[in-house]
């Protein structure tokens, strides 16, 4: 009897401990599952973020990409009205139109495109230069964007696609 007693006490300490076990580890799953939903609101919030971030950029580049479209038609027009102007004359009243000739390349005086493409050229290696400058003091990407007025994303891209300034932001992020 007594026997039998002492294993029915070790039985219940068992089933006992066996409870406990599964209340701990339940209470573990808990824990984890509260933690992945506070990770999954942070990286739906970081998303929200980034989407915004995106959606400014574009509105940016929508803005300067439209004022730069108008800017053209208006030079443009302008351009087809002084050619207009200029052309009449040969078109009436000429007596000798063989004797014209055309203008060299070098009398046409440089056209508001070409000017603008070296503007644009220009600004893009003046951005390079203040980039690896920024890069070599240690600023972030992050801190470069605000520096320059840009977003990260455009400061990202000019890093990925110059060469020099790949190699001095690998050098940095090794340190």
């Amino acid at each position: 009897m007594n026997g039998l007693l002492i294993i029915n006490f070790i039985l219940v300490i068992i089933a006992l401990s066996g409870l406990l076990l599964l209340f701990l580890r339940q209470k573990q799953m808990d824990e984890l599952k509260r933690q992945y939903e506070e990770l999954n609101e942070k990286f739906v919030e970081l998303m929200d973020e980034f989407l915004l971030e995106i959606r400014e950029e574009n509105e940016r580049f929508i803005e300067d990409f439209t004022r730069l479209l108008e800017k053209e038609n208006s030079s443009d027009k302008r351009e087809k009205q002084e050619t207009s102007f200029e052309e009449k004359p040969f078109l009436k009243d000429d007596p000798n139109p063989e004797e014209k000739t055309p203008l060299d390349e070098e009398q046409v005086p440089a056209t508001g495109k070409e000017e603008k493409q070296k503007s644009s050229i220009e600004n893009y290696q003046d951005d390079v230069e203040k980039i690896a400058t920024y890069l070599k003091e240690g600023y972030s990407i992050a801190e470069i964007a605000k520096a320059l007025d840009r977003g990260k994303t455009e400061i990202e891209l000019l890093i990925k696609f110059t060469p020099a300034l790949m190699n001095i932001h690998a050098k940095n992020v090794k340190e």
